[in-house]
C-alpha cells in the first residue's frame, strides 16, 4: 500500500518516515493545523452530499466535529491566524469560516456532487506485473450541470495563499495522484465515462 501522505513524509524526512510507517509510531495527538483541517473536511463533507441539494450547514458540522475531537483528545485547541499570529479558539475560527463560506457560495447549485470523501485504491503494475496498491481519499467529484465537466475539489485550510505559495501546486503529489489514479478509479466505478475529460482540480482554500 502506498499513500500520498507517506510519499510526502519520506520527502520531508526519512527518519520521520521510518518512525511513522515502519515502526508505526505516531504522536498521541495530531498538531493543531492537521486537526483543524480534518474538522473542516468533515464539515464540508456533510455539506456537499451526493446530489444537487446540500446537506447540513458546515458551521453546524464543524461545531459537532470539534466537540467530538475535544472529547476524544480531552482538550480544546486553538489556531494562530493573520500576520500578527493572533491566537483564537479553533471552534470560533472554524464556525466563522464555514458561515462565511456559505455566505459567499450559497448552495453552490451549479454543481452536482457525485461523491464526497471517497476512499479508493488502484493496482499499479510494472512490466505487466502487480507492483503496489495506491490508496487515498478523493475529497469529492463534482459535475458541472451546464458544461457536464467533472472536477475534483481539494479542500485546503491555510493561514494564507499568495502567488508564491501557489507555485508548489504545479508539482503537488496529491494533484498528481488524483490525475494518475483517482481519475482511473472514478472511471472504474462508472462515475466518469471512459472518454470524458477531467479538466480541473479545484483547489478550495
Amino acid at each position: 500500500m502506498l499513500r500520498t501522505s507517506e510519499r510526502g513524509t519520506l520527502k520531508k524526512c526519512e527518519f520521520l518516515w521510518d518512525l511513522t510507517y515502519n515502526k508505526r509510531l505516531k504522536p498521541l495527538t495530531e498538531m493543531p493545523a492537521l486537526r483543524f483541517g480534518s474538522l473542516a473536511h468533515q464539515a464540508l463533507a456533510g455539506y456537499y452530499i451526493p446530489g444537487v441539494k446540500r446537506g447540513q450547514h458546515p458551521a453546524i458540522g464543524f461545531e459537532k466535529a470539534y466537540e467530538a475531537d475535544a472529547k476524544q483528545n480531552s482538550e480544546l485547541f486553538g489556531m494562530r491566524i493573520d500576520e500578527e499570529e493572533r491566537w483564537v479558539n479553533a471552534l470560533e475560527l472554524g464556525v466563522s469560516m464555514m458561515n462565511n463560506y456559505v455566505d459567499e457560495y450559497g448552495a453552490d447549485d451549479e454543481w452536482e456532487v457525485l461523491a464526497t470523501e471517497m476512499p479508493f485504491r488502484m493496482l499499479v503494475q510494472r512490466d505487466g506485473e502487480p507492483w503496489f496498491w495506491y490508496t487515498g481519499i478523493i475529497d469529492g467529484a463534482w459535475r458541472n450541470r451546464r458544461s457536464k465537466e467533472v472536477w475534483i475539489p481539494d479542500h485546503k485550510t491555510t493561514a494564507g495563499i499568495g502567488d508564491r505559495k501557489l507555485q508548489y501546486l504545479q508539482v503537488d503529489d496529491q494533484a498528481g495522484m488524483y490525475w494518475s489514479y483517482g481519475v482511473e478509479f472514478l472511471r472504474s466505478v462508472g462515475l466518469v465515462k471512459p472518454n470524458q475529460n477531467m479538466l480541473v482540480v479545484l483547489y478550495n482554500f
